[in-house]
């Protein structure tokens, strides 16, 4: 990362509540339907020799309910039978062999130069052989852009003998040979050997940066310490914009919206769940978290059956009144639970400003959580 410029997260203060007291318990009663489904979730499992701390993040903790930032009613999953649910989707645009298996950690539709692409960033978890002291696995990102392309002139020709293939690549005019680096796979020397670090040159397993890439030069630009700063989740809040993340601040829970057009305010803080780190740290069973796109509450669930909802502090109609401290509290903010009928682990969990989505094996529940205008 030499070259890139060390900044730092600018926290509003005007959206802090240093005088916030905690969440009240409600026992205010949500509405939750459910629907059970044709064919059970398509449920990847891990093989034997995948039970690594990397594999469990990527694959143990997949989201299979994914949610449509534009038309926030619709959520879709994959069953047993490879079909895409719920709403109507249109398969087999594109399909292509590409490798190892992965998750999809965000793509971005996008027009330029008249053609229409999608990029997809894609996670995967593979073996590292210079790894001899930790899970002997690391995890690599590919960024994969998908072209639509006017017309089928092939990417290469190739011509082959008993001996020898010959590949003949198109390159564009701008490229010259010194642009050009096939590197030599028979090389003895890694770059690193990993039984000569130091214990000290060793990556702090809860140590993490915010890195932002360049997607021209492909070269990291800013780096951001998070320190104790634990990540939380992501949330997409603006479909226009890049998909937002919730860090831990001290005792809070802040969302920061990337801006990539806006140098000068590249991570904006829009919004402060009270009290959320500190909640979600007692919570052993947690498994998704999510908030509405309009900030009005976060929500986690447990591996099994109960979800949690925090709602914003909202004014009272009526002044309480705190003895302990002589003074009259105006506003509360309340903490909701609700128990789903399901023994089935919850695989799926999607929030928008009016409800919540949870996908077990076999069901689909909706929570309301707030009355639409």
């Amino acid at each position: 990362m030499a070259g890139a410029a060390h900044c730092s997260l600018q926290v509003k203060r005007l959206l802090l509540d240093p005088k916030f007291e905690g969440y009240k318990l409600s026992l205010e009663p949500l509405a939750c339907y459910q629907l059970g489904l044709d064919a059970a979730v398509a449920e990847v499992k891990l093989r034997d020799d995948q039970y690594t701390l990397d594999h469990m993040r990527a694959f143990g903790m997949y989201n299979y309910l994914h949610l449509d930032s534009w038309y926030q009613d619709n959520v879709y999953y994959v069953d047993q039978f490879g079909r895409v649910m719920n709403l109507s989707v249109t398969l087999i645009v594109f399909n292509e062999e590409l490798g190892s298996p992965f998750i999809i950690a965000h793509s971005v539709s996008f027009v330029k130069s008249d053609m229409h692409s999608v990029a997809v960033l894609l996670l995967r978890v593979e073996k590292d052989e210079l790894d001899t002291k930790g899970s002997g696995f690391h995890i690599t990102l590919e960024w994969v852009t998908i072209a639509e392309i006017s017309k089928e002139d092939p990417l290469y020709y190739w011509q082959q003998t008993e001996d020898d293939v010959t590949v003949t690549v198109h390159i564009p005019q701008d490229i010259t040979k010194d642009d050009i680096k096939n590197p030599n796979p028979e090389k003895e020397n890694p770059p690193c050997n990993a039984q000569e670090l130091e214990e000290c040159d060793a990556f702090l397993e809860d140590s993490a940066s915010l890195c932002r890439f360049d997607g021209d030069t492909l070269k990291v630009t800013h780096v951001i310490n998070l320190g104790s700063n634990q990540y939380l989740f992501s949330v997409v809040v603006d479909p226009r914009e890049m998909p937002c993340f919730c860090l831990r601040h001290d005792v809070d829970a802040l969302l920061w919206q990337p801006h990539s057009d806006q140098p000068e305010n590249m991570w904006e803080h829009i919004a402060t769940f009270n009290a959320l780190g500190y909640v979600q740290a007692s919570k052993q069973d947690k498994k998704f978290m999510a908030c509405a796109p309009d900030y009005s509450y976060a929500a986690l669930c447990e591996c099994l059956r109960r979800v949690f909802i925090y709602r914003q502090p909202t004014p009272l109609s009526t002044v309480l009144y705190n003895r302990k401290e002589g003074r009259q509290v105006g506003q509360v903010a309340k903490q909701l639970v609700t128990t789903l009928e399901a023994s089935d682990p919850i695989l799926g969990f999607q929030a928008t400003s009016e409800r919540l989505f949870v996908l077990t094996t076999k069901t689909l529940f909706l929570i309301k959580v707030n009355s639409g205008n």
